[in-house]
């Protein structure tokens, strides 16, 4: 279970890299994911894309999900990142909000496109993450349009239970 505080103004839980490479990473108060290291080197060619599913206590939620290769010299290499409203995520033309404490099933698509050799020993780093960042509205998930909210509308915290038939593919090319 991840719980995401609105009220604590100390974090931010946002993935905006300050620069392309670093010697380490903020998670903040997210799920980080790490691959075991690859064998042999290739290319990540396209956007990533996917499914996560989860069950939260509100009606909506801002996604992050930041990429990043971890290098052998235990650099971070920052790919890419999505950001998106989970009641956008099936149709961005029109809102439908989450059903609290139901399993929903939320989109991961419309991120940059990415073209990076990866080398030998090199591990891929996911970060999953709850948008709190203080230059951007917050979706403080209680269905009303998210212009409207205020800290107000922080009382509960966010509980999102995700869950393992999640998955996200990443477009890779192998040399032949």
């Amino acid at each position: 279970m991840q719980t995401v505080d609105f009220k604590d103004r100390k974090t931010e839980n946002s993935f905006f890299a300050a620069s392309i490479v670093a010697d380490s990473i903020d998670t903040g108060n997210g799920l980080v994911f790490t691959s075991a290291p690859f064998e042999e080197d290739f290319a990540i060619q396209g956007a990533f894309f996917g499914n996560l599913i989860a069950s939260i206590n509100k009606k909506d939620m801002d996604i992050s999900l930041a990429l990043y290769e971890l290098m052998p010299d235990g650099k971070y290499f920052y790919l890419t990142r999505y950001l998106g409203r989970a009641s956008y995520a099936s149709d961005n033309s029109q809102r439908h909000l989450l059903t609290p404490n139901a399993d929903e099933t939320i989109p991961i698509n419309n991120i940059r496109l990415v073209c990076k050799h990866i080398r030998k020993g090199s591990r891929l780093t996911a970060i999953l993450n709850i948008n709190k960042h203080p230059f951007e509205i917050i979706n403080y998930g209680t269905g009303k349009n998210v212009c409207n909210e205020t800290i107000n509308d922080a009382q509960d915290p966010l509980q999102i239970q995700w869950h393992n038939n999640s998955h996200i593919k990443i477009p890779i090319k192998k040399k032949k």
